[in-house]
């Protein structure tokens, strides 16, 4: 059996007894610190309502000192039963007579300084966005505005026009067309329609449509629309050349004789009996037989 030491069972005994005794001292603080009564929270929560109080604006104390006791919601019901409204126009209203509806005096002159920098109120529920202006009274205000009906916003009226359907514009004949014709088509000015004129009239009138296509400077989507609001006559009238009597100069003019040709053939006819037909051109060396044909609808013999 293993016995202790003296000194051994001295320290056990003490370290036992300063273990029971900390246990008995918790106990003893935690049972105090639990059942100790609790402070007034009236006088504590109105204590710190006091000091929170205290941090707010003059103009948001509800005039405390005038309404000892009473919630915000009574101050402000009756602070609303003291007024003495009535109707009033705002762009016109004077500090005296605001103040005698019991209207603050703040909110007077937020209104006043928006009036002195030429703002005007101009709808009823512009009343709502004075500063200083309880949201409560202000609604009650609204009601009671009178404009001058020369401010207020003017009303957008539907009108209802009966119109009659445009007509598409009637097709013109494209050898009889004048300047004004041609430019009501989108892309055609006064210049591309008196070189469309000019072209046309050198020419003697054009025989196919597509022959617009041969006009200097005339776009494609242009000739198309050309296409659509003109017409060509079943027997389109044409001024054809004499090949025996016409000029050089005159020849010189027809887009598919040109100067070159308009000479040989001037030369050759002095040379040679007249023309009968157009294949008498052929006797020109240089002169090639699509070339006779392309000519051959604007002579005459």
């Amino acid at each position: 059996m293993y016995l202790l030491s003296k000194s051994r069972y001295r320290a056990t005994v003490l370290l036992s007894f300063g273990i029971l005794f900390t246990g008995l001292i918790d106990f003893l603080y935690t049972h105090y610190r639990v059942y100790q009564p609790l402070a007034d929270s009236s006088v504590s929560d109105r204590r710190m309502l006091d000091s929170l109080f205290t941090l707010l604006p003059a103009e948001e104390k509800f005039e405390q000192e005038d309404y000892p006791n009473e919630s915000f919601q009574e101050v402000s019901n009756k602070k609303i039963a003291e007024l003495h409204l009535h109707s009033f126009d705002p762009n016109k209203v004077a500090e005296k007579e605001w103040v005698s509806m019991g209207l603050p005096l703040e909110a007077f002159r937020s209104l006043d300084r928006y009036r002195s920098k030429g703002g005007k109120i101009r709808a009823p529920e512009q009343m709502m966005k004075v500063r200083k202006l309880d949201s409560s009274i202000a609604r009650q205000l609204v009601s009671l505005v009178k404009i001058d009906s020369s401010l207020m916003p003017a009303k957008r009226q539907m009108s209802f026009v009966s119109r009659a359907p445009k007509l598409p514009e009637p097709r013109f004949d494209i050898n009889l067309a004048d300047s004004n014709q041609l430019k009501k088509v989108f892309g055609i000015g006064s210049k591309t329609a008196a070189r469309i004129i000019r072209y046309r009239d050198n020419l003697g009138g054009f025989l196919r449509m597509d022959q617009l296509y041969e006009v200097f400077g005339l776009d494609s989507l242009v000739v198309e629309d050309l296409m659509e609001k003109s017409f060509l006559s079943s027997k389109p009238e044409i001024r054809a050349l004499n090949p025996n009597t016409a000029t050089e100069e005159e020849l010189s003019l027809h887009p598919y004789i040109r100067r070159n040709l308009a000479r040989l053939i001037v030369r050759y006819r002095n040379q040679h009996p007249p023309y009968s037909k157009p294949e008498d051109l052929l006797g020109i060396r240089l002169i090639r037989p699509e070339q006779v044909e392309k000519i051959r609808p604007y002579l005459r013999f």
